[in-house]
């Protein structure tokens, strides 16, 4: 894939570097040149009156390509770091472009129920819902195939 395509990377997990934020960049490295928001970073940011950071990030988000959207799961959703930086989109504005989704549970029922909240929010934004990653903790000695299954969609 053409490095020329804008892949932005929104990890939802509150700890930056995490395993859900590494497998979403190593995605996003196959589809195009990433850049990586971490949501835990911008944590501080986000109850304040404004805030250039978060208003950064997402115009990235609203200027990209392609998305690569990532979240563990917390009692079987995504995380509200995520949800709260979503919301500040409006219907519709992202439309256009096509995301990816990376899930990471313990349980495989919690990786379907995260990933289909998840779904309705990215679609209600406009995106396209493309192959992403559902994981649970299993999966991770296979994670760098399940990434080039996803890879190979896109070429």
């Amino acid at each position: 894939m053409s490095s020329a395509r804008q892949v932005v990377v929104v990890s939802g997990n509150p700890r930056p570097g995490s395993r859900t934020s590494t497998i979403a960049t190593r995605l996003a490295a196959e589809l195009g040149t990433p850049q990586v928001i971490e949501l835990g970073e911008l944590a501080p940011e986000f109850f304040a009156a404004d805030s250039a950071a978060i208003d950064a990030a997402r115009k990235s988000v609203a200027e990209a390509d392609v998305l690569v959207v990532a979240t563990p799961s917390y009692k079987g959703s995504f995380t509200g770091l995520l949800k709260v930086f979503l919301d500040g989109f409006g219907t519709g504005a992202l439309a256009g472009r096509d995301v990816h989704p990376v899930v990471l549970a313990a349980s495989p029922a919690h990786v379907g129920s995260t990933t289909e909240h998840l779904q309705v929010v990215l679609s209600e934004l406009g995106l396209q819902v493309v192959p992403g990653l559902a994981l649970t903790e299993e999966d991770l000695v296979r994670v760098d195939a399940l990434i080039a299954e996803v890879a190979a969609d896109e070429r």
